[in-house]
């Protein structure tokens, strides 16, 4: 099935809500909270700021990660700039990282920092 087709029976109107994307989220991290990591990547996602995620945004946003690319720089860019105001302050990256810890859940972040520090240390 192509992905034109595979979104618009996943989403038959048309576009992606950002409660079909928080139950997508928590379908892959049922373990952690991923609200705010999903508001960050619905801004992220919906290029066009209208408030929805198309299959154009959807596709396009695709192409671009998978590019290498200044694209891919500024999409990227888009996930910390949270104010849109071409700079990415201190709070922006805290609450970045944040949303992320959220999503994956305490147990999987410990594991995640303690894996990385057993790892430094025995290297």
């Amino acid at each position: 099935m192509n992905r034109y087709n595979c979104f618009y029976k996943s989403c038959p109107e048309g576009f992606i809500s950002k409660d079909q994307l928080l139950g997508m989220y928590y379908g892959a991290f049922p373990s952690g909270d991923p609200k705010n990591f999903v508001e960050i990547a619905y801004k992220a996602i919906d290029l066009n700021n209208d408030g929805s995620i198309t299959f154009d945004d959807f596709i396009i946003t695709l192409d671009v990660c998978k590019r290498n690319s200044t694209e891919k720089i500024d999409w990227i860019f888009r996930f910390f700039d949270m104010d849109n105001d071409g700079k990415i302050s201190k709070e922006e990256l805290k609450n970045f990282v944040e949303a992320i810890y959220q999503m994956l859940g305490k147990k999987e972040v410990e594991s995640l920092l303690d894996n990385t520090v057993e790892k430094r240390v025995n290297t």
